[in-house]
Parts: structure tokens; sequence; C-alpha cells
């Protein structure tokens, strides 16, 4: 059972927006005014609330009956800074100042605990803990360091009805860059360098196959056309480490490089509309790989984002991107976004957002030569001729939010994941497993904030 469990992909984590916190559904609201602390620090924190209903516990199928629950899910949160946080970027100005240092640091937790009968529901993961950091030092000046950081140990059920000491996607994500800017001359040329790092470590056993290293590098060349609006030129490059065995049969992932250079536009059209368009090639290199199938094609995004009002934002965005993923070699994506955010006279907060894209995994790993447990995979057709993995991912994102007052707040929220695969893999003691899933998530939120 655990063999058939660590293959299969929660997808809901890459459709999900925003900083390492949101991945892991850990309910928070808005912050307040905060408390002014000095001349340009402000303080904030919160606790909230939620009580939900969660339709698909462990993202099973509809032919495996998927479990349904109610939950609570307890939450707080701390954050101390000179500049804002929004969409996890520091909104530190490009302009000059005098600060000598721009900065968030904030930390969230949250305990999830399932309210059924069934003590496999309840058992299923609670606590989630992490950190975020945001540091600019010398913001504006001729040289700048930026500092990024987003540190999670974050609880997650298995895609199993089994009890949840014995299995869990449970898992410590770190994402980080440390990055050195350099303005020459008058600051119309900005010339970046930067190191990247990631690390993806299940906490348990039995997935141990997956747990990965990220080390990378990272150069922007920017030159500032207009007052608000630049060209560039980016290239990144990843490395990446799988820290389990090296035999080719073992059904391991491969280390691999991926290399990404994109150029574009970035900036104000007019008076209420940003553009932000990069197109470019990316690579990736499994050399290690037995199916001897790497990336090599165009990568892309473009977004639009319009201000109607000085309270409302729609953004809109369309890519193709791709990854390195745990099933498979990599994934290919191709979709669009749209998102809406509106805040009331009233100071009610309304937000809506989709995504829909079309995702391919690339390289399955081969049945009885890379996994000598795998026997096949099936379609609708029969047995999958190609080790490919087609899915069509929508994710829906609504809610409102309504402070009362300076301390209190109340929020009601709702969000659907849907992976729609017809692909089964079949092992070779007789498990079937079947891939996609369709979730549910309605909570409510009452939170105490500042």
């Amino acid at each position: 059972m655990r063999r058939v469990a660590f293959w299969c992909v929660v997808s809901l984590w890459l459709l999900l927006p925003g900083v390492a916190w949101a991945r892991y559904q850990i309910p928070r609201v808005q912050d307040a005014e905060g408390l002014r602390i000095g001349d340009r620090t402000t303080f904030h924190g919160g606790v909230a609330l939620p009580i939900g209903v969660d339709s698909n516990v462990f993202l099973e199928t509809r032919e495996e009956d998927p479990r349904a629950a109610a939950f609570i899910f307890p939450s707080a949160w701390i954050g101390i800074g000179n500049r804002e946080l929004r969409d996890g970027l520091l909104m530190s100005p490009p302009e000059r100042s005098g600060r000598v240092l721009d900065y968030h640091v904030g930390a969230l937790a949250g305990f999830r605990q399932y309210l059924a009968r069934d003590v496999v529901v309840r058992s299923q993961p609670r606590f989630s803990v992490g950190a975020t950091v945001r540091l600019v030092l010398l913001p504006g000046r001729r040289f700048s360091v930026v500092l990024n950081e987003d540190f999670f140990r974050g609880a997650n059920s298995g895609n199993y009805e089994l009890n949840g000491r014995l299995f869990n996607f449970n898992r410590i994500d770190h994402d980080g860059a440390l990055t050195l800017i350099g303005r020459p001359g008058g600051g119309r040329l900005s010339l970046s360098f930067g190191y990247r790092s990631g690390l993806v470590l299940f906490t348990h056993p039995s997935l141990f196959r997956a747990n990965r290293l990220v080390n990378g590098f990272l150069h922007e060349t920017k030159w500032r056309v207009l007052p608000h609006s630049a060209i560039f030129l980016r290239y990144t490059l990843d490395y990446t480490y799988y820290f389990c065995c090296v035999e080719t049969n073992f059904g391991r992932n491969e280390d691999n490089f991926a290399h990404r250079i994109t150029g574009g536009f970035r900036g104000q059209l007019l008076r209420k509309l940003v553009l932000e368009v990069g197109l470019g090639w990316g690579l990736g290199f499994y050399r290690t790989d037995p199916d001897d199938n790497d990336f090599s094609s165009f990568i892309g995004e473009a977004a639009l984002d319009y201000y109607p009002t000085l309270r409302s934002r729609v953004r809109v965005e369309v890519f193709r991107r791709f990854h390195d993923s745990l099933w498979g070699n990599y994934f290919v994506d191709n979709g669009a976004a749209v998102s809406l955010q509106h805040t009331f006279r009233w100071r009610m907060i309304a937000r809506f957002g989709t995504s829909l894209r079309g995702r391919t995994y690339y390289a399955l790993p081969i049945p009885l030569v890379e996994d000598q447990t795998l026997l096949a995979y099936e379609d609708r057709r029969g047995l999958a001729e190609r080790l490919r993995q087609r899915s069509l991912l929508f994710a829906l994102d609504t809610g409102v939010e309504q402070p009362f007052g300076r301390l209190f707040s109340l929020a009601l929220s709702y969000t659907l994941f849907v992976d729609a695969t017809d692909l089964r893999v079949v092992y070779r003691d007789d498990l079937v497993n079947d891939l996609g899933y369709v979730k549910h998530l309605l909570w409510l939120v009452g939170a105490v904030r500042i």
C-alpha cells in the first residue's frame, strides 16, 4: 500500500499561489493597521478559529468512495516589519530612500483536527508551522542585497485511508534565495546575481525516494526604458539532487539540471494597467534516466494587472512552464489564471481566483525496469503505450472577509480542486490505484487580529 502511495502526486501543492503557508492551507485573515513600534516598524498578529468541511480527505476518485469530514483549524500568526508583504513580495520601491533596511519577518502555525467518528480520519496529521523572511539591505542604492526565505513544516494527509501515524505526506519545505543587485551609473541599468536553494524532505520513511535538495543560480539584466517600465533578460540554473539510492531499478527519481532563459517587458503601460511578458526556452537534462527523456522547448508567461479603482485589482495571466516532478521526470503546464479582489466602502474584502491548466507528466517509471513492483499503466483505451500522464487541473478559490471594528474579523471561504485524469497504476500484487480527484473545502473563520 505504501508503494502505491509514493507514486501519487498531490497536485494541489502546485495549484495554490503565494508563499509556502498557502500550500498547507493554514487559515488566516488580513492584518489590521497593526501596532507602531518606533517611527517605521509595525507589529501584526492574530488568532483564528475556523470551522469547515473537507469533501475528500484522502484525495480519492469517485470510484474509491471519497471520505468527507468536518474540521476545526485554530491558527495564530505574528509579523513585524517596516514594509508591507503582498502575495509573498516585499513592497519595497525601487527608488533610493534614506532607509538602510526594508524587512518583514513573520511566523504562522495551525492545528487541524478532523471531526469524524472514524478513528482513521481523526488520526490525520494536525500541526503545521513555519516562517517567512523578506529582507532588502540598502534598498534602491547602487548596491543592494535581497534575502527571501520560506521555511515550513507542513502537515498533509496521505492519499490512502490509512492511520495518519502510519502514513502521511508531512514534509519540511524550504525555499530561499540570496540576491545581489548592482545599479551602475544613474540606476537605469540593473544587474542581479543570486543563489537559489530549495528542500523537500518528507518525514515519513516510506517516501525517502522523493526527498530532494535544489541548488541554483539566477541572473537578471534589466534596463529601464521608462520611469516605471523596463526590459529584462533572465537566466536560472537549478541542480536537483535526490537523497535516495543510485540504482536505476530501485524506483528512484533522477538527479537533473534545469536551465531557463527568458526575456521580455515588465512595467506600467497606462495609469491603471501593468504588463509583464517573458518568453524564452527551457532545458532539462536527466542523464541517468533509462528512458532518456529530456526537456527542450518554449516556455513563457504573460500577466496583465488592471486597477479600476484604488481598492480593486484584476489580474489575467497565461503561461507555459516546466518543473522537476516527483512523479516521472518532469511535468509541463500550459494554462491560464484569473484573479479579482475588491475592497468595499464598508471594508469588506471580496476575492475570486481560478486557474485551468493542462499538465503532462513525462518519463513515468518504466514498469519492471525502474520499479519492480510496477506492472503497467492503463487508460480508457487499455494499456497506456507511452510513459506519460495527461491531466486537466482546475482550481477555484473565492471568499469574503468583513472586519468588525479594529480587532475582529469574519471570513467565509470556498476552494475547489479538480485533477482530471484517466490513468490507473497497476501493481504486481493486484493493487490498482486510480489517479485524479475532486476536492471541495468550505470554511468559516472568526479571528482577532491587530
